[in-house]
């Protein structure tokens, strides 16, 4: 409890400082084939976790949606990240994205 706490107030004080919003990857790497394993499809690409979920940990609201293709065409996503209790802004910005 004590790292998040950590991580929070540092999510904190950067998007009411020195940015609104943040941008970033939703996940490491592309999506995954639906039809083979990843590390089949790709040997040495390492697919990493969502980096979603660490936003959630910290109490940020964040929103992920599509936004392009990868990797032999798979699908990639990107996040917009907000200061905590600011969801209206995460969602009028993805809205203006789509």
């Amino acid at each position: 409890m004590r790292v998040r706490k950590k991580i929070r107030a540092a999510l904190v004080e950067l998007l009411t400082t020195k940015v609104t919003m943040l941008a970033a990857p939703a996940r490491s790497t592309v999506a995954p084939p639906v039809d083979v394993k990843f590390r089949d499809a790709y040997a040495g690409v390492k697919s990493g976790p969502s980096i979603i979920g660490s936003m959630n940990l910290a109490g940020a609201p964040a929103i992920a949606m599509p936004n392009g293709s990868g990797l032999h065409g798979l699908p990639t996503s990107i996040q917009i990240v907000g200061a905590p209790l600011a969801d209206r802004q995460v969602i009028a910005v993805g809205e203006q994205l789509q």
